[in-house]
This record gives structure tokens, sequence and C-alpha cells, in this order.
């Protein structure tokens, strides 16, 4: 049930991320403003939208149980740094730019969680969506985040609580870090092995069990994924 519920729950956040990280990309790469320019409509009605969702998903994930501690720092820290704009008339141009880089990864991530919970994690499709969402997080956290991140603490304009947000959001992401260069590690540890034992891994089949015990994995033995 538990499973079910969180299927449902990720295809909503899969289609909410998708819509942010296209038309988020639009002030990103093509009008990204600067320190100080008054808010547009456009990104305005970006913050509202991604505003809405995150009160959303905060009740939703509270009301089935799924909610934790890091999840509720998460979600208010977003509430609260994507509105501060809306109160000043300034810095959406920011907010936007930071939701692109914060949903580049989204839709993968939410897509490897769904073909999980369909008992398909050792398929090449879980693990294209796993690599595919690790390698986008570490490029928009690290690189782009970081970068995007002390120009929003350098501009006098923007909000206090924008610039805590956004400080405190690429803190988490980083705390992440380790965790996900460790498994990306061992995901390419995983296809090394299989070439070497001529198993081939299929799109939507997952790996028998005779394929599993030459691997050295348990298949009866949940693997316990990350808890984003």
């Amino acid at each position: 049930m538990k499973d079910e519920l969180d299927v449902k729950n990720r295809l909503i956040s899969f289609a909410h991320g998708l819509i942010l990280l296209i038309f988020s990309s639009y002030t990103y790469y093509r009008m990204p403003g600067s320190c100080g320019d008054a808010n547009t409509q456009y990104d305005k009605n970006l913050i509202y939208c991604a505003v809405g969702y995150f009160f959303y998903d905060f009740f939703a994930m509270a009301y089935y149980g799924l909610l934790d501690k890091t999840m509720t720092i998460h979600h208010w820290v977003c509430i609260i740094g994507m509105s501060q704009p809306l109160t000043t008339g300034t810095s959406a141009n920011f907010v936007v730019m930071g939701m692109f880089v914060a949903e580049c990864s989204n839709p993968a991530m939410h897509l490897r969680n769904i073909i999980k919970h369909y008992g398909l994690r050792y398929t090449k499709a879980y693990e294209t969506m796993e690599i595919s969402f690790l390698l986008l997080y570490i490029f928009g956290r690290y690189i782009n985040g970081t970068s995007l991140v002390w120009l929003t603490c350098r501009c006098p304009s923007n909000p206090f609580m924008a610039k805590v947000s956004a400080v405190a959001l690429l803190l988490q992401s980083l705390a992440f870090g380790t965790q996900m260069f460790s498994i990306l590690r061992k995901r390419f540890g995983e296809i090394h092995q299989r070439k070497v034992l001529g198993i081939k891994a299929r799109w939507f089949e997952a790996l028998n069990k005779v394929e599993l015990e030459k691997l050295g994995l348990n298949k009866k033995k949940p693997e316990k994924g990350i808890s984003l």
C-alpha cells in the first residue's frame, strides 16, 4: 500500500518537475536578468506553481505517512525561500533559475523510484534512470548550484531569507554528495562485472535468479535506496 501511494505521489511530482524544468530553462538560458530586476509575470507564475506544489506535497506526504525530518526541512525552506521575492517585487529571476538547477535531475529520480516499485530494480531501465539522476544531480547541484548560490548571495537586492534558503538547500545537496558518488561507483562496478561474466541487462525484464547469483546479489534482500 505504501509503495502504491509513493508511486501516485511521484507521478504528480514527475509531471510538476518536468513542467518547471522546461519553463524555468527559458529564464535560465534566455532571460536570466540581473541583480535587482523587477519580477516578471512569467517568473511569478512559475513561483506560484512551485510553492503550491510544495504545499500539496508536504501535506500529502504527511497524510500518507511518507514524511520524514529531512523532507520537512526541505519543503519549508523551499516554500519560505521561493515566497520572499513575491513580497519584495524583485529577485524572482534568481528563484526561477534555482528551480532549473534543482529540477534538472528530478524527473529521472522519480522515474527511477517508480520503476523500482514495479520490481524492475535489476533492469537497464532502472540503471539508466539512476545513473542519469546521479550525474544530473552532481552537475546541477555542485557546478550550476554552487555558482548560482554565490551570485544570489552577492546580490544586495535579494531578500535575506532567500539567501539563507539558497545556502541551506546547497548545503543539504552537498551533504548527499558522498552517498551519490558511492552509488555511482557501485553502479559502474556492476556494469563492469556483468560484462566480465557475459550477463546482459534487459530494459524491462529483471535479471533472473541464476544471473543474480552469479553476480553475488541476493534478490530476496531489499536494497535500501536514497530517500529523495
